[in-house]
């Protein structure tokens, strides 16, 4: 496979109508595999401008801090929505992108185990399906849980629900905020669903 790195390489979701936009966090993980090491950045789709033998710093807020891209001795700020492609540099280029999508699945692993485990434990939620996609910041997942249909004895699929899950200052993961619950909407809908049917039946 190609050692160029694309925003597409961290989507699985053919759905998703912005693979092929950057998130923060999918570049954090590029920043950390390169650890240092140069690269060839895409710094503007529309132009196609790229600037060769940077390095990547990590990500400032939505904005990736590049050094070598010009003559400020603090680096270059470039937002997430202009940047393509980066393109390894070295004799370690090959193994820079496997290193990235290592360190971003760890991540997204770690921030769903973290997402059902607060689910479970406070709506017990424990049977549907639950997505991470990065987001603004870098080391920050948007998880939701969508209920299965159906649920075996003993589990609960309980409502959709939508979290924000970040790394903590220990290094773990953890749930920051919960963005949408949709317990309540879904209580009523199912009793305006029994109501229609009881007014049907008479």
């Amino acid at each position: 496979m190609s050692t160029v790195i694309y925003p597409v390489n961290f989507s699985d979701d053919v759905t998703d109508l912005n693979r092929d936009r950057w998130t923060a966090t999918a570049l954090q993980a590029v920043s950390e595999a390169l650890g240092g090491r140069k690269a060839a950045l895409e710094v503007d789709t529309r132009t196609g401008c790229v600037h060769m033998g940077v390095t990547l710093d990590g990500m400032r807020g939505d904005s990736l801090l590049i050094m070598g891209a010009g003559s400020n001795p603090l680096g270059t700020l470039f937002p997430t929505r202009s940047l393509g492609m980066v393109l390894p540099l070295g004799e370690e280029a090959p193994t820079v992108k496997w290193e990235a999508l290592r360190i971003f699945r760890e991540w997204k692993s770690a921030a769903i185990t973290a997402a059902a485990a607060f689910l479970a434990e406070n709506n017990g939620q424990n049977w549907g399906t639950l997505r991470a996609v990065g987001t603004g910041e870098a080391d920050v997942f948007t998880v939701t849980y969508e209920p299965n249909s159906w649920a075996p004895e003993g589990r609960t699929t309980g409502s959709r629900a939508a979290l924000l899950v970040g790394r903590n200052g220990t290094g773990g993961w953890s749930v920051r905020r919960v963005i949408a619950d949709y317990t309540e909407y879904d209580r009523r809908r199912a009793e305006r669903k029994q109501q229609a049917g009881e007014r049907a039946g008479r």
